[in-house]
């Protein structure tokens, strides 16, 4: 069974010290990748038809929305079977119809190693620059 822990709001950084990054007013999300492309775009004031920032759904939408893909691999170390419900199977490629549609300029910086991001992505947070930080899996231990 999982834990549940709940912090009262006096009890919480934000409480204490005020919010993080003061520009970003949204977190949260369904879908990792979808939801962190819309939260960047309502915090820099991207609206929908109806004058409200989008909504995830919205934003899985105009990103292509749902597609299929059965591919099977026979590669060593591989898993034999991948299922996708996207129009595109990567998710940096997913999201790009949606930047182009919303039209916001991105500026993508691939890096070689963990510091060079780090330091990139913490000049970014310096300058309180909206980010989306991926990680490939490789890099994950």
């Amino acid at each position: 069974m999982p834990n549940l822990v709940r912090l009262s709001p006096e009890s919480t950084r934000e409480a204490k010290e005020g919010p993080l990054f003061r520009s970003v007013h949204g977190v949260g999300g369904q879908q990792a990748d979808v939801a962190a492309a819309r939260n960047l775009l309502a915090n820099a004031g991207v609206k929908g038809h109806d004058g409200a920032p989008l909504t995830e759904a919205m934003a899985f939408g105009l990103a292509g929305g749902v597609g299929f893909l059965y591919g099977v691999f026979e590669y060593d170390g591989t898993p034999t079977m991948t299922i996708v419900g996207r129009n595109r199977s990567m998710p940096d490629s997913f999201l790009e119809p949606l930047f182009d549609l919303a039209g916001v300029e991105v500026r993508i910086s691939v890096t070689s190693g963990p510091a060079k991001t780090r330091r990139e992505l913490d000049r970014l947070l310096d300058e309180e620059a909206p980010a989306i930080c991926t990680v490939g899996a490789g890099w994950l231990d």
